[in-house]
């Protein structure tokens, strides 16, 4: 798919439905991994990182809200993932030209947007003000998924960076605390037993686990340097 939105498209009416059916799955497969992304990671953050005040969880906060009130496209799919997700709302294929044999995906404002009653109401104010703006110039009230769905990816991977940054930090942190307790286990292995364990086991039964080498600090950095080249950065 063009950054615009436009691809080929099957010239048969029923293949091009389904064709449509692939990508909107597709679409809403995106839209819920990277909310749940965001949610998820807000969530270890605050339990974890130390919350409100803490210099990391502060910056995801900071993040996130400017993601949220700068970028329309980042709000509008955070907020679309529950209605694709509860309200079957689906994307939708325009401006078919049959001699091309292209079409675009959009996220079309006709298509019932405005009565998703799971959509914020700031979201739909927002999006009121664009489609006004946009047939002001006698243009269509459509957005292409291809443009939001890049946008929103850059996004996602600059919050995905600060993550990776995180677990790294904590990781090395973990490591030095332990490490005279890691080496001295003999094997190689990390036995989890006792009232820890019970909370996280219905049976309460001890746990082994391979003692995490210096390897996985490696794997993340090669994790953050193939995102970070994702953003294109000189």
């Amino acid at each position: 798919m063009e950054s615009d939105g436009v691809l080929e498209v099957p010239s048969d009416p029923l293949q091009r439905y389904l064709f449509l059916v692939k990508g909107d799955a597709l679409f809403h497969s995106i839209l819920s991994a990277y909310k749940r992304f965001v949610d998820e990671v807000d969530r270890i953050l605050l339990k974890n990182a130390g919350g409100s005040g803490d210099e990391v969880y502060e910056q995801w906060k900071e993040l996130t809200k400017r993601f949220y009130d700068t970028d329309f496209s980042y709000a509008l799919l955070y907020g679309l993932r529950n209605c694709v997700e509860h309200d079957f709302w689906t994307i939708s294929l325009v401006n078919y030209d049959s001699e091309k044999g292209t079409a675009g995906f959009a996220i079309n404002i006709d298509n019932d947007l405005f009565n998703l009653t799971r959509l914020k109401g700031n979201v739909k104010d927002r999006l009121r003000e664009w489609a006004i703006k946009r047939r002001a110039h006698d243009e269509t009230a459509w957005l292409s998924v291809g443009k939001c769905i890049n946008s929103y990816q850059v996004e996602m991977t600059t919050l995905y960076l600060l993550w990776l940054d995180y677990c790294r930090k904590r990781l090395i942190s973990v490591l030095s605390e332990y490490e005279e307790e890691l080496q001295g286990i003999p094997g190689n292995v990390l036995i989890w037993s006792g009232a820890a364990a019970g909370k996280h086991s219905p049976n309460s039964q001890p746990r082994v686990y391979h003692v995490i080498g210096n390897e996985c600090i490696e794997e993340l950095d090669a994790e953050f340097e193939r995102a970070y080249s994702l953003l294109h950065i000189d």
